[in-house]
């Protein structure tokens, strides 16, 4: 987990974070060059989807998510508040 990532403030004080995406990042990536033709719709309306049905799940469950430290991710920026 990066330090420069959104949720990142989230996991240092050990909240748990639900992060999503594919792993593919293009050249384009977050540049005045990633234009809208670069976009898989298809995809984003799966994993569209896919959040809709967690967040439903999560949002109907009588307990929050906890904390799990046997997931802590080793050898990356996992310094915690304590």
């Amino acid at each position: 987990l990066r330090a420069d990532s959104d949720h990142h403030s989230f996991w240092i004080k050990r909240i748990p974070i639900l992060s999503i995406d594919d792993g593919v990042f293009h050249e384009d990536y977050h540049q005045p060059s990633d234009t809208p033709e670069k976009i898989n719709y298809e995809k984003i309306t799966l994993v569209s989807r896919l959040v809709y049905l967690i967040t439903k799940d999560l949002a109907g469950s009588a307990s929050r998510p906890e904390w799990d430290a046997k997931r802590e991710v080793k050898g990356q920026d996992t310094e915690f508040d304590d």
